[in-house]
């Protein structure tokens, strides 16, 4: 059996996933330990490059912004933000059947329903666009997402923090 201390700072957890940060060398003593075994079992190990996830300071930058826009165009932040979601965030599109999409569109948040269209055999079917929520980015990520809505307040001649004031800022997130 392969045993090894992990220390409580190295594992971070949401609803989804456990994640442990391990470093090469406990992973090269576990390769080795599965490696030496003489057993018929089967093991899946997947080793990801780590990406810092976006900053509290980041979050509260892009809520800042998008309270700033929704006081110009007279509307929410929340509705700000889902525009800004839709306009600027990564998305998947799924097809789907008319049938489960109700119960599909419980597990997001951020969605758009397009190209409602038949399929040959008569059956109901539609594209759902997902959006990947600002909570699920990493930190390049979130800097892209900011700049987009920070160029969307210069279009709207709000006054927002020059570039080298937002560059400074990127650059202590670690991007």
């Amino acid at each position: 059996m392969f045993e090894t201390t992990i220390n409580k700072k190295d594992i971070s957890t949401n609803y989804k996933e456990l994640n442990i940060s391990i470093s090469k060398d406990k992973i090269k003593l576990f390769m080795n330990n599965i490696c030496n075994k003489k057993n018929d079992k089967k093991y899946t190990l997947e080793i990801k490059e780590y990406k810092e996830k976006r900053s509290l300071s980041a979050n509260g930058l892009c809520w800042v912004l998008c309270q700033k826009i929704a006081d110009v165009i007279n509307s929410s932040k929340d509705e700000v933000y889902e525009t800004m979601i839709k306009r600027y965030a990564p998305f998947i599109i799924y097809p789907v059947w008319e049938e489960i999409l109700d119960d599909l569109l419980l597990n997001f948040k951020y969605y758009e329903v397009e190209n409602a269209r038949y399929h040959k055999d008569g059956r109901a079917i539609c594209d759902v666009k997902v959006y990947k929520g600002s909570s699920n980015y990493d930190t390049k990520e979130m800097s892209k997402f900011i700049n987009s809505i920070i160029d969307e307040c210069k279009l709207l001649d709000i006054d927002v923090m020059d570039q080298n004031e937002v560059d400074s800022l990127i650059k202590s997130w670690g991007c």
